[in-house]
Formats: C-alpha cells, sequence, structure tokens
C-alpha cells in the first residue's frame, strides 16, 4: 500500500468516525504509548544492571 493510500484511508476512517469514538481512540493510543514507554524503561532498567553484573564479575 503506497503512502498515499494509507493517508486517504486514514482520512476516510477518521471522517466516519464521531467525536467521541475519536477522542476514546486517541486517549487509547496514548495510554498504549505510555505503557510501551514503560516497559522499555523496564527492559532498559534490567538490561544495564545484566550488562553492569557481567562487567564486574568479568573484570
Amino acid at each position: 500500500m503506497s503512502k498515499w493510500n494509507v493517508e486517504n484511508f486514514i482520512f476516510y476512517s477518521v471522517g466516519k468516525m464521531s467525536n467521541n469514538e475519536l477522542e476514546e481512540r486517541s486517549l487509547a493510543t496514548i495510554k498504549a504509548r505510555l505503557f510501551n514507554n514503560e516497559c522499555l524503561k523496564k527492559r532498559v532498567s534490567l538490561l544495564t544492571d545484566h550488562v553492569y553484573l557481567l562487567s564486574k564479575s568479568t573484570f
């Protein structure tokens, strides 16, 4: 699907939604992004802990 088709599909889909549906979708997207950010932070934290422990045991 080309970029133009994707953009048209998005505008067409959004045009068929009510304001409440748009708000709910936007809120769901924001919550999902925040959740993904938290998961990423935890993964990075675990990874840095792991690297730190590895560096301590190696040297």
